[in-house]
């Protein structure tokens, strides 16, 4: 097993990799609406904030040359069911069929004060 790093999503915030790679296995920990170069939360609309998420995935994909069609299952934590259209739109536009399996859990707290995080497993 090895971590996956990259400078090009948010560094974690705590004692844990933004992913982990074990045989085909790549283990995208939570990710949340952040600006890559810092902690902060991206302003605007649900969809601006799923979109930056998926932006970072993507970028943590990347730099073990996988990208978001190899995502097989993804975990979906949001505070509001009712932005759940917004977030499909978005999913939609960034994901090609098949799309990968996907939970979502409704919570009453994130992060940040995020509205969504995500977390993701991909397959070389």
């Amino acid at each position: 097993m090895y971590s996956v790093f990259t400078k090009n999503a948010p560094a974690p915030s705590g004692p844990y990799s933004q992913g982990s790679s074990a045989a085909r296995n790549v283990y995208i920990s939570g990710q949340y609406p952040l600006m890559s170069d810092s902690k902060t939360l991206v302003q605007g609309t649900i969809s601006a904030l799923t979109q930056q998420t998926i932006n970072n995935i993507e970028a943590i994909l990347t730099d073990v040359d996988l990208t978001l069609q190899d995502i097989c299952q993804a975990t979906l934590y949001v505070c509001d069911f009712a932005t759940l259209p917004e977030i499909d739109k978005v999913w939609e536009a960034n994901f090609e069929k098949p799309y990968p399996a996907r939970t979502v859990v409704k919570v009453t707290e994130l992060l940040y004060d995020s509205p969504l995080c995500v977390d993701a497993i991909a397959l070389r």
